[in-house]
Formats: C-alpha cells, structure tokens, sequence
C-alpha cells in the first residue's frame, strides 16, 4: 500500500507540473501548437482524418498530415476537444499527451508484472515515466510529441512479443502495440524493428537451446506484426508513397545526419549544449542497469541488457558504418534510441525493488532521485527557457519538409537557406504572410473563393486572366470547371502558390472545383486497414462463439 501510494504522489506532482507549464517552450513546440490547433479546426466526423490542414502557413495550407503520424493529434481533436471546448491548446495538447503519458506507465506495470511481485511492477512503471530522458528531454526540451505518445506502446509491444514467446493467448497486443508505434511515430517504429530483430534472434536462439520450436514463434511474431503494419496502412502506405512530392529532402540537410551525432573522441556534435543532456541521461541510467541486470533473471535479465546494449552501441561511433549506409539513417538522430534504454531502465528498476535486499533498494532510490535531479541540473545549466511555457503569438507554420517542392523553391528566393534555425522559419512565416497579402491585392474583383479541407470552390469574376489563389501549390491538386472540362493548375513561381489558367474561350463565369482526390495509396491503405480489422473482430467473434458453445455443452 505504502509503495502504492507512494507512486501516486510521484505521478500526481508530475501531472500538476505538467498543466502548470503548459506547452513547453521546446524545439518543436512551434509546429506542435499550430499543428493541435489547426488539426481541431478540421477535425470533424465528415472528415475523421484530417490530412490537408488549410489554416497553416497563413491559410496557404499545409500537407503536414499526409506524412506526420496523427495518433496524438487525433485524440487530442476527437476526446479532449469535445471535452473541453473552453479550455486553451495548450491545456488540450497537455491533456491529450497526458493520456499516452498515464498509458505508458500502466502497459509498462502489466509488463513487468509477468515477471516480478506488485511493488516492484509499481515502482518500475512509475520510474518509466519521470526518467529524464522521456520527461525532461523528450517533453520539456524536444517537445517532441510524437516520440512522447510513441512510449505508451513499446511495452505493450514487448508484452505481446512475450506472449508470442510463451505461447499465451494475447499474442493480438503485439499488433496493437506495433500500430501503436507507427501511428505515434514513424521514426521510434523503424527504430522499434531493430530492437525487436535482435530480440527475436535471441529468443530463438534460447529456443532452440531449449528444443523449443523457435521455427513457429518467428513466423508467429511475423504474423502478428504484419498484422499491426496492416492495421496503420492508412498512415504509413501514402507516407511513403507521396514523400517524394514533397520537400522531404529537408530532413536530410547536414544538421541532420546521424553520424554527426555519435559519441567518440571528440565531443563536436552540432549542439553540444543539448548534446550534454543526452550525455547525463545515459550516464545515470548505466548503474541502474547494471544492478538490475544482477538483480534480474531469464527473460526480464534479457530485456534489461539487451536494449542498454543496443543503445549505447548505436549512440557511439562503433556504429558510423551502420548510420551512413543502412536506411536507419532515416532515423536522423542516434539519441532517439534512448526511449528503449528508458524501458530498459524502468525494468531494471522494477527487478531491483522486487528481488534485491532492502540495502540495494535503498541504493537504487537515491540513483534514480539523483538521476533526475542530473539531468534536471543539466538542462538548466544548458537550457534556462526549458521550463517556460511556450509562446504561441500567431504563429501557423508547419514543417519545411511538407512543403511542395515548387513553394519551397519560391521561398528559397526570399528567405535564405537551410531552414534548420527557428528563425529563419518564422522568417518564412513572415514572407507568406506578406505574400498572402500581396496575392489579395492582386485578385481584388477576380474571384470568390470558399476553401475546404480537400475541397476548394472558385467562382471567377473575370474571362481570360489566369487567377491567382492564396493556396500552397501541390501537384496532386486537380481542377474541372462545372460543365466537367479540366484546367490547368500551375504554381506560381513566384510565390509557390495555385495559378488557375483560363481554358480555350475564357471562363465565362462557370464555377471551378478544386479538390484533392484521394490518392491510390489512401485508397488501399485504408482498404488494408479495415479489411484487416473486419477479418480480426470476424475471427475474435467465431471464436468467442465456439468457446461459448463448448462451456454450453459442458
């Protein structure tokens, strides 16, 4: 009761300093508070997946959601925003993050209770969500949210991997958790992948010491996960298919290289300063590890120190072959890897409270209370803005990376490149807005315009002038006048925006239809999807129907 309790303050301080900073006035914050605000505006259950938000970049429009992963934006529009229709973004965007945050600790609390006594499953779980990598890091200095909300799935993943292994009945959790991770966020899923291959190997290798069939768990684990990539098809398929009609090059710039980011002999990563926290949060993590490895046994003694080991490796320069030639370097950043090493850290917390002596224990607290206080010491030494609360002004940018190619060569001439600095993107800012209102003054008298997420209605005003629209540029626009003739949707070169060409004999005040027709991948994406939960919740229901005719028999 007392370990019980003892959590629940821990839990309840952090969650009353969570929504009394706010947003953070983290990296990402910029893009995180348009992104929620313009997600609500569009969100409704005519269009339950906003992917175009038309209210970013100046009301240019942003195809962000067509490549970011919704999940955490999702909630926050569909729950939190029904809910609390009064309250500001950034208290929705606490609270969505919240819920993931709460998620977390609970997935990571039946996890670890396969294997150790109550108290210790509590304390672990409750040291996976104050770690500092995943608070202070991940929320108050990246502000990173998709990476945040992605914790609240790696043990859930890892729960259903065990269950694959033991042969237990809910081996669906694997697909629930891997879903999970690819609608949270792309990057931490790829990096996911790769921890649960070397599991995998382990686990058959131990397997077939055991003469276990390791041949049926592989293929198992293959199905289950295949499961959980169809289930997020929606997503990730037209992710990757329309990334190239997009600016995506802009994530791969210099500054985002990973072997730029490696430890080795000399300490030169492009931001040191932050560079020093990721330094602390390894650090203090490393005796906590190694106690909980002797403190541990089978398989939770694997979980502990195969992640730990697998991070370090990835996190130094041993690993620069990897990063420069394997498509992990998609990844950008190596530290990212340390959302394992937290789990890794919270079962080794968990083990040491469960099975070592009340010495050890008492030991282990103080680490990981001098673990944060570390880091938390670190980040203000380095970073005294991290605990403000973020700023929002007026702020609608979305990321350069979703830009069409052709707006972003447009920019490029007005705002110098690269587009890593916040000011020079708020710099950008600046120049759409005053082009927004150049484009107005042009257009006076030329048209009536009434724009939608997908959908965009022009009636024209003149004949045979190409019109001038205040909306981003994309090649996936398509046009028809109301008599069903197809115009020509062109950029403008000077601003990247849509230019609507007359067609032979002029407009002559016929309405013009602009949409963004749903691309194949969306089509079969979402067709893999519900086809795939169909089949399951089919196969769920026969077999709930079988075992009640048996328990009838009997």
């Amino acid at each position: 009761m007392v370990v019980r309790f003892t959590a629940f303050l821990v839990l309840l301080t952090v969650l009353i300093g969570l929504f009394a900073v706010g947003l953070p006035n983290g990296h990402s914050a910029s893009f995180n508070y348009p992104w929620a605000q313009e997600y609500i505006n569009t969100f409704d259950w005519n269009n339950p997946l906003p992917r175009h938000l038309p209210g970013l970049w100046r009301n240019q429009g942003g195809y962000d959601f067509f490549f970011y992963a919704p999940l955490p934006f999702w909630l926050i529009a569909s729950s939190i925003d029904p809910i609390c229709q009064s309250c500001s973004i950034e208290t929705k965007i606490v609270a969505g993050n919240v819920i993931f945050w709460l998620l977390g600790s609970y997935f990571c609390y039946q996890f670890l209770a396969r294997f150790v006594h109550t108290s210790g499953a509590v304390i672990g779980a409750t040291v996976y969500s104050v770690l500092p990598y995943h608070l202070i890091i991940d929320w108050f200095i990246r502000q990173a949210i998709g990476e945040f909300c992605a914790y609240a799935f790696i043990p859930l993943a890892a729960y259903g991997f065990e269950e694959i292994r033991t042969n237990g009945r809910r081996k669906y959790l694997f697909s629930i958790g891997v879903a999970g991770l690819v609608l949270c966020h792309l990057p931490t899923a790829f990096l996911a992948a790769h921890f649960v291959l070397v599991a995998a190997v382990i686990s058959a290798f131990d397997s077939s010491e055991n003469g276990s069939p390791y041949r049926s768990f592989i293929i198992t684990l293959f199905k289950w996960g295949s499961i959980g990539l169809l289930i997020s098809a929606f997503y990730w398929l037209p992710a990757v298919a329309l990334r190239k009609l997009v600016s995506i090059e802009q994530l791969y710039t210099l500054y985002f290289h990973a072997e730029n980011w490696l430890f080795g002999g000399k300490f030169d990563q492009p931001n040191s300063n932050f560079m020093v926290q990721i330094v602390a949060c390894i650090a203090v993590s490393l005796p906590l590890l190694l106690i909980g490895s002797f403190a541990s046994k089978g398989s939770l003694r694997i979980w502990i120190i195969a992640p730990a080991t697998i991070v370090i490796f990835l996190n130094s320069e041993a690993s620069e072959l990897l990063w420069r030639n394997w498509e992990i370097r998609k990844v950008q950043f190596p530290f990212r890897s340390l959302v394992f090493l937290d789990f890794a850290v919270a079962l080794a917390t968990g083990a040491i409270f469960a099975l070592a002596r009340p010495i050890v224990k008492f030991t282990s607290l103080l680490l990981v209370t001098g673990a944060v206080f570390l880091v938390w010491s670190a980040v203000h030494a380095t970073n005294k803005n991290a605990w403000r609360g973020f700023d929002a002004g007026s702020t609608t940018i979305g990321a350069v990376e979703y830009l069409s190619p052709e707006t972003l060569a447009a920019l490029s001439t007005q705002v110098e490149p690269p587009f890593v600095a916040f000011s020079q993107r708020m710099k950008m800012d600046e120049v759409i807005a005053s082009n927004q209102s150049q484009i107005h003054i042009n257009s006076v008298g030329q048209y009536y315009i009434d724009a939608t997420a997908r959908k965009i209605t022009v009636q024209p005003l003149i004949d045979n002038e190409k019109l001038q629209l205040p909306i981003q540029y994309w090649s996936l626009w398509s046009g028809y006048l109301e008599d069903g003739n197809y115009i020509k949707v062109v950029p403008n070169k000077l601003y990247g925006t849509i230019d609507l060409m007359p067609p032979e004999g002029g407009f002559q005040g016929r309405v013009i239809h602009l949409t963004l027709k749903l691309h194949w991948s969306e089509k079969v994406g979402m067709i893999l999807s519900i086809s795939t939960i169909f089949v399951l919740l089919l196969v769920y229901l026969r077999s709930w129907i079988h075992n009640r005719t048996i328990t009838g028999t009997n």
